[in-house]
C-alpha cells in the first residue's frame, strides 16, 4: 500500500498519455478488416468451435492418461493433477488449441493468417508496439489490482492460491519451473489472445457493427475464465488487449501485451509475494 501514491502518479501520467493519443477517439479504434471481401462471419464461428471442441477433447485426454498413470503406479485413482502433470497438461492443452485454431484459420478463411494478423512478418511491430502499449497500461492495471486488494481486505477475504504460480514457489526442480513459465507466460497468451481477440472479438465487432461492444465483451469473456478475485484486472487487461488489436488488427501486439504482462506478473510474484 506504500507505494499507492506512485502507482497513482504512473496511472495519471498514463491516462494523460492516452488521452493524447487520442485512446478515446472513436475513430482511432477502427482498425484493418479483419474478413476478405465476401467472406461471412461463419469462418469464426466454425473457427470458434474447432477451439471449444479442441479444449474439450484435451480435457478429457488429460483426464484419461492421469487416470492411466494412477493404475499404472499402484495409486488411488484421484482427479488431483501432480505438479508435473498440471504444468505439462497447462502447457500441452493450451498448445494444442492455439495449433487448431491456426490450422482452422488457413485452411477454412481466405487470406486468414494476414486478416487475423498473426503473420511472421507483423512480429517485429507488434512486439515493438506491444511493449509500449503494456507500459501505457501497467499502472491503470495496478491501480484497479490494489482498490481489488483493498475491497478483498474490507470483506475479510484472502485470495486463493493460483496453482501454476504457487508451484513455482516451491523449489520445483529448473526443468519444472522453466516449463510453468513457458506455459504460463508464453503459451497461454499464444492461445487466448488467438481465440478471445483473434476469434471472438472479431466475430462480435461484426456481429454489432461496432467496435467498442466487441472489445468490451470479449475482455469478459476474457476474465470469466480467470479466478473470480482477478476479475476486474483481468477485465481491465482485456479491454486494453482488445483496444490494442482493434486498432491496429495486429495480433502480435496484444499477444506481446500479455506476455509480458503474464511474465511480469509471475516474476513479482516469486520475487515479492
Amino acid at each position: 500500500m506504500s507505494n499507492f501514491p506512485w502507482i497513482f502518479i504512473a496511472a495519471a501520467v498514463s491516462i494523460a498519455v492516452a488521452i493524447a493519443l487520442g485512446v478515446l477517439n472513436p475513430r482511432k479504434i477502427l482498425g484493418p478488416q479483419r474478413l476478405s471481401p465476401g467472406e461471412s462471419p461463419a469462418v469464426l464461428v466454425r473457427a470458434i468451435g474447432f477451439a471449444l471442441a479442441a479444449w474439450a477433447i484435451s480435457l478429457l485426454l488429460i483426464g484419461a492418461v492421469h487416470q492411466a498413470l494412477m493404475k499404472q503406479q499402484n495409486r488411488p485413482a484421484t482427479t488431483k493433477l501432480s505438479d508435473p502433470e498440471t504444468v505439462v497438461y497447462s502447457g500441452v492443452m493450451e498448445l494444442a488449441v492455439f495449433a487448431v485454431m491456426l490450422a482452422a484459420t488457413v485452411s477454412i478463411r481466405l487470406d486468414g493468417i494476414k486478416r487475423v494478423g498473426i503473420s511472421p512478418r507483423r512480429i517485429p511491430a507488434g512486439i515493438v508496439a506491444g511493449a509500449f502499449g503494456l507500459a501505457l497500461a501497467a499502472p491503470l492495471i495496478a491501480c484497479v489490482n490494489v482498490l481489488m486488494q483493498c475491497a478483498l481486505e474490507h470483506l475479510g477475504k484472502s485470495p486463493p492460491p493460483h496453482q501454476l504460480l504457487e508451484i513455482l514457489k516451491s523449489n520445483p526442480p529448473p526443468w519444472l519451473a522453466v516449463a510453468d513459465v513457458l506455459a504460463a507466460g508464453v503459451v497461454a497468451p499464444l492461445a487466448e489472445e488467438m481465440f478471445f481477440r483473434g476469434l471472438l472479438q472479431t466475430l462480435l465487432r461484426y456481429l454489432f457493427k461496432r467496435s467498442w461492444p466487441a472489445v468490451f465483451l470479449a475482455a469478459a469473456a476474457f476474465a470469466m475464465m480467470h479466478s473470480w478475485w482477478t476479475w476486474p484486472q483481468i477485465f481491465f487487461l482485456g479491454v486494453c488487449l482488445g483496444y490494442a488489436y482493434e486498432r491496429t488488427g495486429n495480433l502480435w501486439m496484444s499477444i506481446t501485451m500479455h506476455a509480458m504482462f503474464n511474465l511480469t506478473s509471475i516474476w513479482l510474484f516469486t520475487h515479492w509475494g
